[in-house]
């Protein structure tokens, strides 16, 4: 607890100092969405269960989201699936492109670095600047990640 309310004063002498707003902080992370699996407690019987066959669903994709400390700015998400065209798609071949996700597809369903990468330099990068473009801001942006393996330490070195 020490060590933590510690850090909240650090964290904020430095946006202070550095000048950051709160419409200029944004933090990212990911969530895994198992969207086919069964609830834990369902009205399914113990025999329905037991049927030959019966295999729990646990079909996987992983949601990187991001938005300002602010609340108003909300990025395009990264989205993964195990799939890079799922059936549904397949007489619809732009509907891809129109989602309000950037879709990639890895065989995990994981954010790798190569995506998270990707995203930042085509859809973050650009969204931020947009954005602070039209508040009258300065184009500076603080961007908060935790130490996922797919968030790369030298985030710097990689931006286009």
């Amino acid at each position: 607890m020490k060590a933590a309310e510690d850090y909240i004063k650090t964290f904020s002498d430095h946006l202070k100092a550095q000048g950051y707003i709160s419409q200029q902080v944004f933090n990212c992370d990911e969530t895994g969405l198992f969207w086919k699996k069964m609830p834990n407690r369902t009205y399914i019987t113990a025999e329905e269960k037991m049927i030959p066959g019966h295999k729990p669903l646990k079909d996987r994709l992983t949601l990187a989201l991001c938005a300002n400390a602010n609340g108003d700015c909300k990025i395009k998400p990264l989205l993964v699936y195990l799939s890079e065209n799922p059936r549904a798609f397949k007489s619809h071949k732009n509907l891809k492109e129109k989602l309000q996700v950037m879709w990639r597809s890895n065989p995990k369903a994981w954010v790798t670095r190569k995506f998270f990468v990707e995203w930042v330099n085509l859809v973050f990068g650009p969204s931020v600047k947009k954005y602070l473009q039209e508040k009258n801001l300065p184009v500076q942006s603080l961007l908060i990640l935790d130490n996922a393996p797919a968030h790369p330490p030298n985030l710097e070195d990689d931006i286009l």
